[in-house]
């Protein structure tokens, strides 16, 4: 009789994380470019808040004049690597630091080819403090994209056709 306990799974057991920041070729990236006039870099006095219109210059996010990014590998017992990467438009350090403190945790001893279950795992650990965005849902993408590129390079197929093709 068949047992599920004798099949043989793959388990992940490490999860590391890598910084990286360059500068960004271009003076004008992101934010700059997407909300008109920095006061700040060119030495001008900032509007007060009751001058300044549109509503947007009010809710004007935080950009980072450098390309960040977090780095995501993720190791199996099998010696199989899977790289995911989780985009940190400011504060990369934030990501890695949550990935190896928390995320980590999660899926540290589980088989990478239940991505569904961990995914699920991930964004249900925060539901409950409603933090499911922003950095949250970075880390969690860069752990996934690494357990997707285990399973293609597993099985030896593109990670296209295991999503269900082209």
């Amino acid at each position: 009789m068949f047992n599920l306990d004798d099949v043989v799974t793959m388990r992940v057991t490490k999860v590391e994380t890598i910084v990286l920041s360059a500068p960004h070729p271009r003076k004008e990236y992101w934010g700059a470019r997407a909300w008109a006039k920095d006061y700040r870099r060119q030495g001008e006095r900032s509007p007060d808040l009751e001058d300044t219109y549109p509503l947007r210059w009010r809710m004007r996010h935080y950009w980072s004049s450098a390309i960040n990014t977090c780095l995501v590998k993720v190791t199996t017992d099998d010696g199989i690597i899977g790289y995911g990467e989780s985009k940190a438009v400011i504060a990369p350090e934030m990501i890695k630091l949550y990935i190896d403190k928390y995320l980590s945790k999660l899926i540290i001893g589980e088989d990478p080819f239940y991505t569904r279950v961990l995914w699920d795992r991930m964004q249900a650990s925060m539901r409950g403090r409603g933090h499911i965005q922003g950095f949250h849902q970075e880390a969690a993408a860069g752990i996934d994209i690494a357990l997707w590129d285990i399973k293609g390079r597993a099985t030896g197929r593109p990670i296209v056709d295991l999503l269900g093709g082209k």
